[in-house]
């Protein structure tokens, strides 16, 4: 980042460090839904129980309750990390090996094979109803109060041994506590046993499994780009020579390829890593853990493109870089803050905006409010291909760039973080912590960049352009990338022309989604802001109307700066989303009825109409009535939204009875 000396102010100590905020949490396996009705939060929080807190004891209020839950039906369900990890390519590099797509009704025309979410496809009824609710649906276990009770009583016995170290005290200090809290558990219990509850049958029994598996030998089943919930049939033939047409397999030359065939095995390349990485960034794998590994490439369809696209992404959740990958990542987001920090100051001072990244659309909409701009002109861009395209050497540079003046401007030596904290230092001062100094860091980047491999079957690749999705740091790493060129242009743009950078001032950008407010001449500048390696599309629906992330945008007029409402672009796809929790499913309700809670606050925060948000309250209630949740919860949980957030509801000018109805509507 170039330093504007015309324009410095000191930067704002609140960038010095990203801590997390600490939350105590009693931990519970919820292995049925008995758990459920003991009401573990009422007991913590119930006026005898918190009575029996020692009144010397630092923390007073009661813990929160988190949840470990039951295995979801994804690991039963999608096949392609086992699909891909068994597949001989010999199989489909013969020609005539091929797929009986030609008489399929669900071939999707364009790629002429089956790629299609639409559930039909599965014939026997109670597997298609079980997928219908999603992967992350969990088959529910029958109530068993010897079981739940033991479950209980260990969490309040873990809880008490972290907690009475935490407050340097032995746990005998809370052992009233604890025997109150037990003696609640073990009564409500009691009184639970006499009641009958239902026996739950799973539906994943044998003869089902059979039938999956049947399907799986024929289709390898995906989630959708943009629908995670929802579950997608692709031909298996087709899946396999997609992934071989983008490694560049049997494509003649690797010339043109992303990807480039390594001689080395992937033992070999494992023991390369785990070497430099011991040895330069004091990281020692574990042989007996999954990050012994690299990643396995994998793709999913984008079917809100046209024809179908699709999205390659490195399963990199535990591999060789995974965990210097997440170091980096906590490293940037606080180099990132404190670009944030800088650029606030100069906009402060001149009026200029040059840091166009968000966090998210609330971003854009708090700064339409705050500024209270009549939009006469909007236009939205996309980055078409962004991680595939960075190109390495470049990526390389800018970030060095960036991190030395960063580093500079800061007047620190070293990045310290762990999985809680991540602050700036001058000194190592801890082994809690790792530190990086601007080269460590530019290290650890250049070595993350130049090793990335993937795995396909038994074949490895580098990837020698782009950046893989499914790494940790890729999004930063292309975010920063990005802000390099434009506080660049930014800068050089407000010494030669100030009420030109102005104009751009009104640009916000989130990875690789960009929106530019009252700016006709943006399309005229985007090869003078970016690298000619990088593309954008104009996605604007016209110069007056644009979807932007989860958001409509349209211009106003006399009387009205701007309209929003909510947009999905899910809406548009032909078959139903899968979409918010089914209350049949092994969960709790309490969370459950949070998220209701939690997209209304989105939808007013977003909405400046009253029809838009009674429409989307009216919608969202429907849906989650036919997914088992009550109506009378509902309305509970709309008068706590009510309650809690009225302000944000204040501008439609309605009443909570309005409200209320439609939520049996």
């Amino acid at each position: 980042m170039c330093v504007v000396k015309d324009y410095f102010f000191p930067v704002r100590s609140g960038t010095d460090s990203t801590a997390k905020p600490l939350r105590r949490f009693i931990k519970v396996f919820f292995h049925n839904k008995g758990i459920d009705k003991v009401k573990l939060t009422n007991i913590l929080h119930n006026k005898l129980v918190r009575s029996k807190v020692p009144i010397y004891f630092k923390e007073q209020d009661p813990p929160l309750v988190s949840y470990k839950y039951t295995n979801n039906i994804s690991s039963s369900v999608f096949n392609y990390n086992q699909t891909l990890r068994n597949v001989n390519l010999d199989d489909y590099r013969n020609a005539s090996s091929s797929c009986d797509c030609e008489s399929s009704t669900f071939r999707y025309e364009p790629h002429g094979h089956v790629i299609t979410g639409d559930l039909r496809i599965v014939r026997n009824r109670k597997l298609r109803r079980l997928l219908e609710k999603g992967p992350k649906y969990r088959e529910q276990s029958n109530i068993d109060w010897t079981l739940n009770k033991r479950i209980l009583i260990k969490a309040v016995d873990d809880y008490v041994k972290s907690w009475s170290k935490r407050e340097g005290y032995h746990v005998s200090a809370l052992e009233e506590w604890s025997e109150t809290v037990k003696l609640i558990i073990s009564n409500g219990i009691n009184n639970l046993q006499h009641r009958k509850f239902r026996p739950c049958n799973k539906i994943l029994d044998p003869h089902i499994k059979a039938y999956l598996t049947e399907l799986q030998s024929k289709y390898v089943l995906v989630p959708a780009d943009k629908a995670g919930n929802n579950i997608i049939f692709v031909c298996k033939y087709y899946y396999i020579h997609t992934l071989m047409e983008e490694l560049g397999i049997n494509s003649g030359t690797n010339l043109d390829s992303a990807y480039v065939n390594q001689d080395r095995t992937v033992d070999e390349i494992i023991q390369t890593h785990a070497s430099t990485l011991e040895d330069v960034f004091d990281i020692k794998l574990h042989y007996e853990q999954k990050e012994k590994n690299l990643p396995q490439i994998y793709w999913i369809p984008k079917l809100h493109k046209t024809p179908y696209k699709a999205r390659f992404i490195a399963g990199s959740s535990s591999c060789t870089t995974t965990r210097l990958s997440k170091l980096i990542t906590e490293c940037l987001k606080l180099v990132r803050s404190h670009c944030t920090a800088y650029c606030k100051t100069i906009r402060e001072r001149t009026g200029v905006n040059s840091m166009w990244i968000i966090n998210n659309s609330l971003d854009v909409i708090r700064a339409l409010e705050e500024k209270q701009l009549f939009l006469h002109h909007v236009s939205t861009w996309d980055f078409s291909t962004l991680y595939t395209s960075l190109p390495h050497a470049q990526l390389k540079k800018q970030l060095h760039d960036l991190l030395e003046r960063v580093f500079t401007t800061k007047g620190k030596s070293f990045i310290a973080t762990n999985n809680f904290r991540t602050f700036w230092a001058n000194d190592r001062t801890s082994t809690r912590y790792t530190y990086f100094s601007c080269r460590e860091l530019c290290l650890a980047i250049d070595f993350l960049i130049d090793n990335i491999y993937v795995r396909f079957g038994s074949s490895v690749f580098r990837q020698v352009i782009g950046i893989p999705m499914g790494t940790n740091s890729a999004p930063l790493l292309a975010d920063l990338f990005l802000h390099t060129f434009e506080y660049d242009f930014m800068v050089k743009t407000m010494k030669q022309d100030i009420t030109k950078a102005i104009q751009f001032s009104d640009t916000f950008r989130y990875i690789d989604d960009l929106f530019s407010i009252n700016n006709v001449d943006f399309g005229n500048y985007i090869s003078a802001i970016y690298p000619s390696e990088l593309q954008l599309k104009d996605t604007s629906i016209s110069s007056t109307e644009v979807c932007y992330l989860d958001t409509k945008i349209r211009t106003g007029d006399i009387n009205t700066p701007f309209r929003i409402n909510i947009y999905d672009k899910r809406d548009d796809f032909t078959f139903r989303i899968v979409n918010f929790p089914h209350m049949d499913s092994n969960i709790p309700a309490n969370p459950a009825y949070g998220v209701y809670i939690s997209q209304l606050v989105r939808y007013a925060r977003i909405c400046t109409s009253k029809v838009d948000f009674i429409n989307r309250l009216r919608g969202l209630s429907l849906r989650l009535r036919q997914q088992g949740f009550e109506t009378n919860l509902l309305q509970k949980s709309f008068n706590k939204f009510f309650n809690r957030h009225g302000l944000i509801v204040e501008k439609y000018g309605a009443a909570l009875r309005e409200m209320r109805l439609a939520i049996q509507a």
